[in-house]
């Protein structure tokens, strides 16, 4: 069964200093099925309770595991968030799920990472998977360059299948996000150097590298 990934949306406050989380996150919570049924939501906000954004995704069995997924997109800039869920959630623990951090501490941890995106694999309602993709502007590259600062697997899981999800995931987000190349630290094991090969990576000493093609507007000229 190949592992799916948690979708997480969300929107963005256009002007914060009009919405103080402690008194919208009331209207939040009797609109919650707005947002359809199984849903969780999570409300973020600056050290001033002024909202900043706002997360949503399908409730998962536990639901921790959506909590932890939303808080990973919606960290940038946020010091404080709210929960929203039609049953009881309770802080994430080592054993619960592949990350060490309980929620609390996973949100203190990815506040201060406005660059780098989180990608996680779910598997029969078990986070199995993650890896992080930071961006930095590259001279030589020509653009920006996506670096896969950290990809982790669970050990009790098969590498390669959760592996290849999580490197088409990377490819993909830097691909949107306008970056000619994703590098990674190359492997010193030449069984998972092998596995980064088969998936397109070379060798760009100190590290391994593949090029993509980012997305650009083309313009006609009339």
């Amino acid at each position: 069964m190949k592992p799916s990934l948690i979708y997480v949306n969300g929107f963005a406050v256009k002007n914060p200093d009009r919405m103080d989380i402690r008194e919208e996150v009331w209207s939040i919570a009797l609109d919650q099925r707005a947002f359809g049924p199984r849903r969780l939501l999570v409300a973020f906000a600056d050290r001033a309770g002024r909202m900043l954004r706002l997360a949503y995704t399908s409730r998962t069995d536990p639901p921790e595991l959506a909590l932890e997924a939303c808080l990973r997109y919606g960290r940038r800039g946020a010091a404080a968030a709210v929960a929203l869920c039609d049953e009881p959630l309770r802080a994430l623990r080592a054993g619960d799920v592949a990350s060490t951090l309980d929620a609390a501490d996973l949100l203190r941890q990815l506040v201060f990472l406005p660059q780098a995106t989180i990608l996680v694999v779910e598997l029969r309602k078990e986070i199995i998977g993650g890896a992080v993709l930071a961006l930095r502007p590259s001279v030589r590259a020509g653009g920006f360059v996506g670096t896969v600062d950290l990809l982790v697997v669970d050990p009790r899981h098969d590498a390669d299948p959760v592996t290849d999800v999580l490197i088409e995931e990377i490819l993909r987000s830097a691909k949107n996000k306008g970056c000619v190349a994703v590098e990674a630290s190359r492997p010193a094991d030449p069984t998972e150097r092998a596995r980064w090969e088969r998936l397109g990576f070379a060798a760009a000493d100190p590290r391994i590298e593949r090029r993509v093609i980012a997305e650009r507007a083309t313009a006609r000229r009339t």
